[in-house]
Protein backbone atom coordinates (compact mmCIF):
# COMPACT_ATOMS: atom_id res chain seq x y z
CA UNK A 1 0.00 0.00 0.00
CA UNK A 2 1.33 3.45 -0.92
CA UNK A 3 2.22 5.85 1.87
CA UNK A 4 -0.37 8.55 2.54
CA UNK A 5 0.58 12.04 1.38
CA UNK A 6 -1.83 13.68 3.85
CA UNK A 7 1.04 14.75 6.11
CA UNK A 8 3.23 16.05 3.26
CA UNK A 9 2.26 19.71 3.58
CA UNK A 10 3.84 21.95 0.97
CA UNK A 11 6.03 24.92 1.88
CA UNK A 12 3.57 27.19 0.06
CA UNK A 13 0.72 25.94 2.26
CA UNK A 14 2.78 26.35 5.43
CA UNK A 15 3.68 29.93 4.49
CA UNK A 16 0.01 30.71 3.84
CA UNK A 17 -1.01 29.26 7.21
CA UNK A 18 1.50 31.41 9.08
CA UNK A 19 0.81 34.53 7.03
CA UNK A 20 -2.92 34.37 7.74
CA UNK A 21 -2.60 33.41 11.41
CA UNK A 22 -1.31 36.73 12.72
CA UNK A 23 1.23 34.62 14.64
CA UNK A 24 -1.58 33.59 16.99
CA UNK A 25 -3.14 30.30 17.99
CA UNK A 26 -6.58 30.08 16.33
CA UNK A 27 -8.26 28.94 19.55
CA UNK A 28 -10.65 31.62 20.89
CA UNK A 29 -9.09 33.94 23.47
CA UNK A 30 -5.67 32.29 23.24
CA UNK A 31 -2.99 34.95 23.13
CA UNK A 32 0.03 32.71 22.66
CA UNK A 33 2.38 33.98 19.98
CA UNK A 34 3.27 30.95 17.89
CA UNK A 35 6.76 32.11 16.98
CA UNK A 36 8.61 33.83 19.80
CA UNK A 37 10.15 37.17 18.87
CA UNK A 38 13.94 37.16 19.04
CA UNK A 39 14.07 33.43 19.66
CA UNK A 40 13.99 30.20 17.73
CA UNK A 41 11.16 28.81 19.85
CA UNK A 42 8.12 27.68 17.87
CA UNK A 43 4.97 27.03 19.91
CA UNK A 44 2.80 26.17 16.92
CA UNK A 45 1.32 22.91 15.77
CA UNK A 46 0.02 22.53 12.24
CA UNK A 47 -3.21 20.64 12.87
CA UNK A 48 -5.45 18.72 10.52
CA UNK A 49 -9.10 19.67 10.91
CA UNK A 50 -10.13 16.36 9.33
CA UNK A 51 -7.56 13.77 10.41
CA UNK A 52 -4.75 12.82 8.08
CA UNK A 53 -5.22 9.10 8.68
CA UNK A 54 -7.96 6.60 9.56
CA UNK A 55 -8.57 6.45 13.29
CA UNK A 56 -7.64 10.09 13.78
CA UNK A 57 -9.91 12.80 15.09
CA UNK A 58 -12.61 13.87 12.63
CA UNK A 59 -11.30 11.50 9.92
CA UNK A 60 -13.43 11.73 6.78
CA UNK A 61 -13.10 8.70 4.52
CA UNK A 62 -14.65 10.61 1.61
CA UNK A 63 -11.81 13.17 1.55
CA UNK A 64 -8.59 12.52 -0.34
CA UNK A 65 -4.96 13.14 0.65
CA UNK A 66 -4.74 16.29 -1.46
CA UNK A 67 -7.57 17.84 0.57
CA UNK A 68 -6.22 16.53 3.88
CA UNK A 69 -2.92 18.41 3.38
CA UNK A 70 -4.53 21.49 1.81
CA UNK A 71 -4.70 24.90 3.50
CA UNK A 72 -8.48 24.51 3.86
CA UNK A 73 -8.03 21.49 6.15
CA UNK A 74 -5.24 22.88 8.33
CA UNK A 75 -5.19 25.24 11.29
CA UNK A 76 -2.41 26.61 13.49
CA UNK A 77 -2.85 25.97 17.20
CA UNK A 78 -0.58 26.10 20.23
CA UNK A 79 0.34 22.69 21.66
CA UNK A 80 -2.17 22.95 24.53
CA UNK A 81 -5.09 23.74 22.26
CA UNK A 82 -4.05 21.12 19.74
CA UNK A 83 -4.53 18.52 22.47
CA UNK A 84 -7.78 20.09 23.67
CA UNK A 85 -9.31 20.03 20.19
CA UNK A 86 -8.84 16.27 20.05
CA UNK A 87 -12.21 16.15 21.86
CA UNK A 88 -14.26 15.47 18.72
CA UNK A 89 -17.61 15.83 20.46
CA UNK A 90 -16.82 19.37 21.57
CA UNK A 91 -14.63 20.37 18.62
CA UNK A 92 -16.30 19.37 15.37
CA UNK A 93 -15.02 20.04 11.87
CA UNK A 94 -17.33 23.07 11.48
CA UNK A 95 -16.27 24.52 14.84
CA UNK A 96 -12.57 24.28 13.91
CA UNK A 97 -13.26 25.82 10.50
CA UNK A 98 -15.03 28.69 12.29
CA UNK A 99 -12.05 29.22 14.64
CA UNK A 100 -9.75 29.40 11.66
CA UNK A 101 -12.06 31.78 9.80
CA UNK A 102 -12.35 34.18 12.75
CA UNK A 103 -8.57 34.29 13.20
CA UNK A 104 -7.98 34.86 9.50
CA UNK A 105 -10.55 37.68 9.31
CA UNK A 106 -9.15 39.33 12.44
CA UNK A 107 -5.73 39.64 10.86
CA UNK A 108 -6.88 40.47 7.34
CA UNK A 109 -8.83 43.52 8.57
Amino acid sequence: MAKSKARDITEKTIKRLYALSGNQCAFPDCHISLLSSGSEINFSNICHIEAAEPGGQRYNATSNDDYRRNYENLVLLCANHHLETNDVVKYTEPSLQEMKKITKLKFLN
